[in-house]
């Protein structure tokens, strides 16, 4: 398979990245490189993937290197702050090389006679040719902006990648391609979302390696050159399932689970399975070429998400490792008297008003004051399903878990031992006791894993309210339904 390389060309303020594939091997770019016609814009490749730009007689450093098959990263420091931009869709050949950018299509022209020495770069929008150059910075970042669905921190979002992961969430969900606005919004959140958690990532040194997005696609498939050794046992996963919100660019269908999400909870590692090497390469060429037909996404697309998904996956695991696995919990029971109204059913649940249902708990408490068992009474007296016939056991609880804020201000302020008045709560009446008191007792996985989440996401809240983002999104900018789902 051809290895592609690549050429990139810079204005003042702008990186302009541009992907040369050519047969076999890549092309050699180390040099120094002139815009044709001019001495404004010029570019040098020297070896260790460091470069520099000069523009308008001003020069920048910087660094580039080859992200996927098909894309060069390149990174420059510039008035603009710190930018990285990527070129896909390269075409070579007849001496001429295309490319999209930002929404912008590249063509570059390499004269014969300057042997790379000086290229002629000519910018045109899908609609049309324009020899437009820029060679000022305002210029330039005009041109940057260009069909940008937003600008997040001074990075675009490009239409181009924009309908991509648009497509790529109704390949895997075909009721999303039923609302496109609705879906194409929240893709664009996602979207914007996964720019500031690279950023935070690139701040915190967080990095991912090709290998491990190599090893990360080829376990979506079920193939593993490492076999695992352990399966660790499974943990209740919440209904709130803690981790960072999933990115919205899942793959579309076939066999692997390329609906890749970002979400850490725990899980059993997966055991082996017979799938071998050739079985896996013939399924994932299988996969990219329907990627590529149902949403235009190249492999290196495909590999970005994955590696965005591992990043947000280390990301979460350092922001989360500092909550702590203790918290202030009581060992509770309870007997509950409901208020209820009968329901429409052809065995209607027999009305209790207020003053009925509080008249049943006095009569319970009357019980326990002259020595009644509390679990008996539980079971005979409580209207709680998921606890009466254990005798009103709820186990371990802590604040801000979901309990009803009546019953937790009572229950908390219990001492062990002590039983409660009745409790007025949005479920009915209540008689509360507490059997134990631990000021650091060990959260359960389930409650753990929330404590996560909930850290998580008032990080994030801050992280998005701290953030300067632009969006451009109208209704044009939607790609066009299929006409049949993307399955």
């Amino acid at each position: 398979m051809s290895l592609p390389c690549v050429r990139k060309a810079l204005s003042f303020t702008l990186v302009l990245l541009i992907l040369v594939a050519c047969g076999g091997q890549k092309s050699n770019i180390l040099g120094k490189w002139k815009e044709a016609g001019g001495e404004d814009l010029a570019f040098e490749f020297f070896d260790g993937g460091k470069m520099t730009l000069t523009s308008d007689g001003r020069q920048f450093a910087g660094t580039y290197e080859q992200a996927h098959s098909d894309q060069i990263r390149m990174v420059l420091s510039g008035d603009l702050g710190e930018q990285e931009y990527l070129l896909t869709n390269v075409k070579v050949g007849d001496g001429k090389l295309s490319g999209s950018l930002n929404g912008v299509s590249v063509e570059m022209i390499r004269p014969a006679a300057s042997q790379g020495a000086s290229a002629d770069v000519r910018l045109s929008k899908a609609t049309g040719t324009s020899d437009a150059r820029p060679t000022s910075a305002k210029a330039q970042e005009q041109v940057n902006q260009v069909d940008a669905v937003a600008i997040v921190n001074g990075t675009n979002i490009t239409l181009t990648d924009y309908q991509k992961a648009v497509k790529f969430d109704w390949a895997q969900n075909a009721q999303d391609a039923a609302d496109p606005s609705g879906s194409s919004v929240t893709v664009l959140d996602t979207l914007v979302d996964n720019q500031l958690l690279r950023e935070q990532a690139r701040q915190k040194g967080i990095t991912v390696s090709q290998q491990e997005v190599t090893d990360a696609i080829e376990h979506d498939f079920g193939y593993y050159s490492v076999p695992p050794t352990a399966t660790p046992k499974a943990t209740a996963t919440p209904t709130n399932t803690p981790g960072p919100t999933p990115t919205n660019t899942p793959g579309p269908s076939p066999t692997p689970t390329a609906a890749r999400t970002a979400t850490p909870s725990p899980t059993p590692a997966p055991t082996a399975t017979p799938v071998t090497l050739q079985a896996y390469q013939d399924a994932y060429k299988q996969f990219l070429t329907r990627l590529t037909q149902q949403t235009g996404m190249s492999e290196a697309d495909f590999r970005q998400v994955v590696e965005t998904d591992l990043l947000k996956q280390k990301l979460y695991t350092q922001l989360t490792n500092n909550v702590s696995k203790t918290a202030a919990e009581i060992r509770v029971r309870h007997i509950l008297v409901a208020i209820r109204t009968p329901e429409p059913t052809s065995q209607p649940t027999p009305p209790r008003d207020d003053a009925q249902a509080l008249a049943r708990i006095v009569k319970a408490q009357q019980k326990l004051g002259a020595g009644g068992d509390f679990a008996a009474l539980a079971k005979e007296y409580s209207d709680d399903p998921g606890s009466a016939q254990q005798g009103g056991e709820l186990g371990w609880v802590g604040k801000g878990q979901g309990l009803d804020t009546a019953f937790e201000t009572a229950a908390f302020a219990l001492k062990v031992g002590e039983i409660s008045q009745p409790v007025k709560s949005s479920f009915g009446y209540h008689i509360i006791q507490v059997e134990e008191n631990d000021p650091n007792h060990a959260l359960d996985s389930y409650t753990y894993q929330q404590k996560q989440y909930e850290a998580y996401q008032t990080w994030l809240t801050a992280l998005r309210a701290a953030a300067t983002v632009d969006r451009k999104w109208t209704l044009e900018k939607i790609p066009p339904t299929p006409s049949v789902p993307l399955r």
